[in-house]
């Protein structure tokens, strides 16, 4: 949105008002969203909140239509949608909790994190310069997300060699065909 602000109007202010109208209203009634998250209902919370902003956005996209070119117009929707996202947010948070266990919210933590690291060690491989960006670079294209991408598809070859070891293996073969001998 600030992109088309400034491609409108070449003017940095209309850029910088998209985001304080994105940023300003959630930062300040994002403690009061928590405060609702905690008395109401959170499943509510976060459809109204989807409703909400849902409008907001469908605001935007009507102002943005070729025939209105008015910024001012753009900037109510902007607002709407982040006063609906500051109730959203705090209740999609505090309901992670009631969906998963503790001993999931770890592996959950655990598997977000080996991609954000995977994406910091694999990308700078990517790169035009990098050992990977001639072979696995043209296939993963460019940009975020190369990395984790890379994790899969090593995942991905992992497994099948894994499954193909297994199926190869003495041991399972005879437990498949009930053998009482295992070699």
């Amino acid at each position: 949105m600030g992109i088309y602000a400034f491609q409108l109007t070449n003017k940095a202010t209309s850029a910088t008002l998209v985001t304080l109208f994105t940023f300003l209203p959630a930062f300040i009634l994002r403690p009061i969203g928590g405060v609702f998250a905690d008395r109401i209902d959170r499943r509510l919370l976060m459809f109204f909140g989807n409703i909400g902003s849902s409008f907001g956005i469908f605001l935007v996209i009507i102002m943005m239509s070729p025939s209105k070119e008015n910024l001012w117009m753009i900037y109510p929707g902007i607002a709407v949608s982040s006063i609906f996202y500051a109730f959203q947010n705090p209740a999609y948070k505090a309901s992670v909790s009631d969906f998963f266990t503790k001993r999931m919210l770890f592996n959950i933590l655990a598997y977000g994190f080996s991609g954000i690291l995977a994406d910091k060690l694999f990308n700078p491989m990517f790169m035009p310069d990098g050992i990977l960006a001639n072979s696995f670079g043209k296939v993963f294209g460019i940009g975020q997300g190369r990395g984790i991408a890379f994790i899969f598809f090593l995942s991905g070859i992992f497994v099948i060699l894994l499954s193909f070891s297994i199926y190869k293996s003495k041991a399972i073969t005879a437990l498949d065909f009930n053998e009482d001998k295992i070699i």
